[in-house]
């Protein structure tokens, strides 16, 4: 995040804004949401800043992600929102800026949404949201028996609850790097659990765009909280 752009995108400053860029731009120009290509576009992301991590910031390490379903309902509890060593708590005041943390004090140039002006990482945690990362709705995503059965269910309710649970930037805007988190929490319950739904059937773009959304099937059960929240996968 202090390395400096290489890309030449409007607004980008460091590397980290090249990579939001890239998505920034994806969005704008195609959409990559709400589409059959949402699995594999995100993929690839993922994997690209893995690359950058390792090529760039002599990172060794696995591609560090959330584990949402140990804190779905009580996202503002997780160790991640704490101030060491998590990525700081709740955002505050009338805009919403996070107070703690390691980024207390980042001023992003990216976004919000499709602008680009300086503002700080806000976040508004919305518990109700973060529930539907909860187990069993993920139980529910890995038994759908199609490919875009599956995808509707984990983009609709496991990375929507990532996105809507924290609130904010993460909610709204592609500017967030507790975003990138939970993006790699939905490829890793692909990978380890329903690798075969990475594979799609051949499918025209228009069919895939087409499909009406899945809606959650199941109903809250308990969850033990007794596993790492932060955890680590290559990709």
């Amino acid at each position: 995040m202090t390395l400096p752009a290489k890309q030449g995108f409007p607004a980008a400053r460091t590397r980290f804004d090249d990579l939001q860029m890239v998505h920034v731009k994806q969005t704008a120009d195609g959409p990559i949401h709400g589409v059959g290509g949402f699995l594999p576009f995100h993929r690839y992301y993922i994997n690209l800043h893995e690359k950058l991590l390792r090529t760039e910031c002599n990172y060794t390490g696995g591609q560090p992600y959330w584990n949402e379903t140990i804190d779905a309902g009580s996202f503002s509890k997780s160790i991640l929102l704490t101030s060491d060593p998590g990525f700081g708590g709740n955002g505050s005041g009338s805009k919403g800026c996070i107070t703690d943390g390691p980024f207390k004090d980042y001023v992003n140039s990216i976004g919000p949404g499709q602008t680009n002006k300086d503002h700080c990482i806000d976040r508004k945690i919305n518990e109700g949201t973060s529930a539907g990362a909860k187990k069993d709705n993920v139980d529910c995503c890995m038994q759908q028996s199609t490919y875009v059965d599956a995808w509707h269910c984990l983009e609709g309710q496991i990375h929507s609850a990532g996105h809507g649970g924290i609130g904010g930037q993460v909610c709204y805007s592609r500017s967030s790097n507790l975003r990138l988190l939970n993006h790699v929490d939905v490829q890793c319950v692909l990978v380890t659990r329903r690798p075969s739904v990475l594979y799609a059937p051949r499918m025209d773009r228009q069919t895939l765009d087409g499909l009406a959304g899945q809606r959650s099937c199941c109903t809250n059960l308990g969850y033990g909280r007794h596993q790492p929240r932060l955890r680590f996968r290559n990709f």
